[in-house]
């Protein structure tokens, strides 16, 4: 997925492990062993500390720190850190993967577009696994395709996805959010530093455009507050998500479910569908969400009452190389 500096960095990793070096002594660690995802997690556990400036020897080849990109150098600063600072290294390790992509605003943007098409109502919105929040400002966001824009031109975030085949439908439609809430396990907020570099270090060191997008995205969400709850997201559910009569409730997600049990995605499911069954013709409820479906991620819309389940677009976990299906 475009992160040619990270493939050299795992294959280094991969060996080290296979050599009994430090990666192999930290993953080897029981509470470190079991954890889902560890390529994800060593990646941004070395991005955290050149990030956070503790780490200038790794930050001279971070492209996202102003570093060379020199994977080798990359990796023997790496790992001297994961040898020497063992304890630091399995605190980072251990900290739950953020994935707050906000070029995934763009395919559940349409998706709002489309229910405005639909319903002619204003929209509360309510998001599961928001991490900071981030995509919950997605109207404040401008976006380009081909011969085609819409937002604030002065918007401190554009996107401009690329697009293998299609455009989002009703360019036109009125977007009107009357509320905007989201819920997480471990909430991040765009007002605090640590919690700031957290974001960015999920994010590929050399992929020094999205990490300029996720800057920008921190400031604009500074500026435009929405509350993010810490709660697990069947609970919140049912206590915050409630259709109300002359608005459109909106219950969306984007790259959640992967990172759920069996069991969690199980429960979650059986509770937007219970949620969904209090809908009426005057208080509709919507489902839009952008998951993995099995050879792509695809972003999808359910409409309550009725159960109208439509796929919009499909595309990778970035919401890159976007097909838009536009039959209605």
């Amino acid at each position: 997925m475009g992160s040619p500096l990270y493939a050299e960095l795992l294959r280094a990793a991969a060996r080290d492990a296979e050599s009994d070096g430090p990666v192999a002594t930290l993953f080897a660690l029981p509470e470190i062993a079991s954890l889902s995802l560890p390529g994800i997690r060593l990646m941004a556990a070395m991005h955290y500390c050149a990030l956070d400036g503790t780490s200038p020897s790794l930050a001279a080849h971070l492209p996202s720190t102003g570093g060379d990109g020199n994977a080798e150098g990359a990796w023997a600063a790496a790992r001297e850190l994961f040898e020497k600072e063992p304890a630091r290294a399995i605190a980072l390790l251990r900290r739950t993967p953020q994935t707050n992509e906000v070029a995934r605003a763009l395919p559940l943007w349409a998706g709002l577009l489309e229910l405005s098409a639909l319903m002619h109502l204003p929209m509360r919105v309510f998001e599961i696994g928001s991490s900071a929040g981030l995509n919950l400002r997605l109207d404040r966001f401008r976006y380009v395709g081909l011969r085609w824009a819409w937002g604030d031109p002065a918007s401190r975030v554009v996107l401009n996805n690329r697009t293998l085949s299609g455009r989002p439908r009703h360019l036109d439609a009125p977007l009107s959010l009357t509320e905007r809430r989201g819920c997480d396990v471990r909430p991040l907020d765009p007002h605090d530093r640590d919690d700031c570099l957290e974001l960015l270090s999920f994010v590929w060191a050399d992929q020094t455009d999205r990490v300029t997008r996720l800057r920008a995205a921190i400031e604009l969400a500074r500026e435009n507050p929405a509350d993010v709850d810490s709660a697990d997201a069947v609970t919140w559910i049912r206590d915050r998500v409630h259709p109300l009569g002359g608005s459109v409730c909106v219950l969306m997600h984007s790259v959640t479910m992967e990172h759920m049990s069996k069991e969690a995605r199980a429960a979650l499911e059986t509770t937007i569908v219970a949620c969904a069954q209090r809908s009426k013709r005057t208080a509709p409820f919507a489902w839009l969400r952008m998951e993995y479906g099995g050879t792509a991620y695809e972003t999808r819309l359910a409409t309550y009452p009725g159960g109208r389940d439509e796929m919009l677009a499909t595309s990778d976990g970035h919401a890159q190389g976007l097909r838009w299906f536009n039959r209605r």
